[in-house]
């Protein structure tokens, strides 16, 4: 996200107690709006909002429902998407036939967010890649998750990077980051 915002609207789908929703309204951006599940993060992230004199609005929905009406310039997707699946391992989900109801999930959620995303707006998706073992992780295909992206309807998708498997948990797990056009 560029470091200003200024008239762009924002989106935060999983918002937890509000990090980026806050960066986004230092930057400039509005409106604002965070959406998570667990109302102790989000009466978290109101207080610390209204501490440092931010206008955010925060509203409790699960995604994809109840989610609010509008397009947004920016919208983001940070660890939310795999929790709706019965595996919650993407890259088996985007490979393996065993797993073709959950890939239609993922794709009904991707399509909502497209929905969300205002034309010429950006959509930032960060989704763990889970494995079993060190050598699984050579088999994972990661233009496979842009293709998806695509196929929702945003004009192009690139992967970021990651943050990598961190050894200290016991799950073998990378957090790779997308961006989606919307054109």
């Amino acid at each position: 996200m560029p470091a200003d915002l200024s008239k762009k609207s924002v989106l935060d789908v999983g918002c937890s107690e509000g990090f980026f929703c806050r960066q986004a309204a230092k930057n400039g951006a509005g409106p604002v709006v965070g959406l998570d599940t667990g109302l102790g993060r989000l009466i978290c992230a109101s207080s610390i909002a209204l501490e440092e004199g931010l206008n955010i609005r925060y509203r409790r929905a699960v995604f994809p429902r109840r989610l609010p009406r509008g397009k947004y310039d920016y919208v983001l997707c940070l660890s939310v998407l795999h929790h709706s699946l019965s595996t919650r391992d993407l890259w088996k989900v985007l490979a393996l036939d065993e797993f073709a109801e959950d890939r239609l999930v993922l794709r009904r959620q991707l399509r909502v967010l497209r929905e969300l995303t205002a034309d010429g707006g950006k959509c930032v998706v960060e989704m763990p890649y889970e494995y079993d073992n060190p050598a699984e992780r050579e088999e994972v295909d990661f233009e496979r998750f842009n293709a998806e992206l695509t196929g929702a309807g945003f004009s192009r998708a690139r992967c970021l990077g990651s943050w990598d498997y961190n050894p200290k948990f016991k799950q073998m797990k990378d957090r790779i980051i997308y961006v989606a056009d919307a054109g």
